[in-house]
């Protein structure tokens, strides 16, 4: 069978939790056997998926050079061409937070993970859609009017860098932690920062809350330099242990999630929350806040806090801090070994005829 996976996101990013999510499902779609194309909107010369896309895609094409007739799915986006079909379209839906909440939303990463404009004809459009959570399941319901009986909900997995056996963790961690200059125990955001990420709450939260006396606030992600906000926030609450690591690889990532004292996701919105996932894999306490697709994914195990108050999240900073016990630990590793990709492709592949 030809699956023709709609990769628009290389277009506009080259790292995070929605080029983890193609490159996953390409990999696992190979490695079913299935031929897979990719589609992009303009050839891309340097993202760091290209190696991955050499080795699991059979060909790449562009929106102005594929016929219909050649293809028997398409993995559809909601910003997909219109004039790019298949004998069977399934549209995947991540968010609709540029759609309900485009407030929330930073001008730099607009469109980038979720939605983009005419959602409703794309939605009309698809033989079947994909949810990736109940949470966007819902938010879809209530946008777009359409019948429960068909949309899907398809969770995502965590990657193998993040569900191996715990001693696994701790070879290197050290020399990782001493080189990317981490010298005390440490509070851990990764991802974006900006916008619906919540993060300035964050870190205000941390700097008010007595945490930064004895933790750094270390964040990964491809954002290296502090906005304008955080710098205030840094100046203003003297904050001298605020790190930003830049990108980094997912063998590095296990080791700093499961060497963090706490991994928090104060995030206002979400369409999944892959980051709690990966956290929980690895065996760190995490808080996060009460937004829908947190607490669904979560499945009871964080500290749980209301993302729009500072002093909400500082409380549930200092009770994970506190009292996480091995115990709950335990949990969290066992809950996220229910979301593996081979799941994810097996829910997809169900829907392709």
């Amino acid at each position: 069978m030809r699956v023709l996976v709609d990769g628009y996101i290389y277009g506009r990013s080259r790292f995070g939790g929605m080029v983890r999510y193609f490159d996953s499902l390409i990999r696992e779609l190979s490695n079913r056997g299935y031929y897979v194309g990719l589609l992009l909107t303009h050839e891309i010369a340097d993202h760091p998926s290209l190696p991955l896309t050499k080795e699991f895609v059979q060909t790449i094409v562009t929106t102005a050079n594929t016929s219909s007739s050649e293809w028997d799915v398409l993995l559809a986006s909601p910003s997909s061409d219109a004039s790019v079909r298949a004998r069977r379209t399934i549209l995947t839906v991540h968010d609709l937070i540029d759609e309900l909440h485009p407030e929330l939303v930073d001008e730099s990463s607009r469109f980038a993970g979720g939605t983009a404009p005419g959602l409703s004809e794309t939605v009309r459009r698809a033989d079947c859609i994909v949810a990736i959570s109940q949470a966007t399941k819902d938010d879809l319901l209530r946008y777009c009017d359409s019948p429960p009986g068909e949309i899907t909900v398809v969770h995502h997995g965590a990657d193998a860098a993040f569900l191996r056996p715990a001693h696994c963790f701790q070879d290197d961690s050290l020399h990782v932690l001493n080189r990317l200059g981490i010298t005390k125990p440490y509070i851990l955001v990764v991802g974006g920062r900006h916008g619906y990420k919540n993060v300035l709450k964050a870190l205000t939260a941390y700097g008010t809350s007595g945490s930064a006396d004895a933790y750094a606030f270390v964040a990964v992600g491809s954002q290296t330099t502090y906005s304008d906000e955080e710098r205030d926030i840094i100046d203003r609450l003297r904050l001298d242990n605020v790190l930003l690591t830049g990108y980094i690889g997912d063998v590095d990532l296990a080791r700093l999630y499961s060497s963090t004292s706490l991994f928090i996701m104060p995030s206002l919105l979400e369409g999944f929350g892959l980051p709690v996932l990966e956290a929980m894999a690895c065996g760190a306490p995490v808080a996060c806040s009460t937004t829908p697709a947190l607490v669904e994914i979560g499945g009871g195990i964080p500290v749980f806090f209301d993302g729009t108050s500072v002093d909400a999240i500082a409380a549930g900073m200092k009770q994970a801090l506190q009292n996480y016990p091995r115990s709950r630990r335990k949990r969290g590793r066992e809950h996220a070994r229910k979301f593996r990709w081979v799941d994810t492709v097996d829910k997809l592949s169900v829907l392709f005829s």
